[in-house]
């Protein structure tokens, strides 16, 4: 059985067992000065705020894009969780979606001076993405001008028959 290129250029899966490795503990004075940490992000095409709750519902999310044609012209939601463990600073927040040659398509930027230790979610909206040609994307996550996340973004064309779905040339 062929392995398709396109396996080979997604990031191979994290080590479960460093997954299921308790955090370690600092010492307090350490965790006032540590930069906050990425919990979570998620790609997705809407997301919804609770009026009542103030939470947040991802609808559809989205890693593979098909579509019968290109180019595809997309809006595009990067939901991100960080968890805050100092109030030093106010720290600079980037999300980026990179070009198949690794040029940047767009970005949005953030600057925030948070208030409470906790766990805050970010939000970065992308309107009016086009992707020119089939293949996998990135979209990242920078802290502070360092990447914290990297995720791939899935773009494909398809055929009327499923089974002529192609993802690059």
């Amino acid at each position: 059985m062929a392995v398709s290129p396109v396996v080979d250029q997604v990031d191979q899966p994290v080590d479960r067992r460093a997954l299921a490795a308790p955090a370690p503990v600092a010492p307090l004075a350490l965790v006032a000065q540590s930069a906050p940490v990425l919990l979570a992000g998620v790609i997705c095409q809407d997301e919804l705020r609770s009026a009542r709750t103030g939470r947040l519902t991802v609808c559809d999310l989205a890693y593979v894009w098909s579509t019968p044609a290109l180019p595809l012209r997309i809006d595009l939601d990067v939901v991100t969780l960080w968890w805050i463990r100092a109030l030093d600073h106010a720290h600079r927040f980037v999300t980026r979606v990179r070009d198949l040659d690794g040029g940047v398509l767009d970005l949005v930027e953030l600057e925030i001076a948070f208030e409470v230790l906790s766990v805050h979610e970010h939000m970065a909206r992308f309107v009016g993405l086009e992707f020119k040609a089939a293949g996998v994307y990135r979209v990242e996550v920078l802290l502070d001008d360092e990447v914290a996340g990297t995720y791939p973004l899935f773009v494909q064309v398809a055929s009327a028959d499923p089974a002529g779905v192609r993802i690059g040339d």
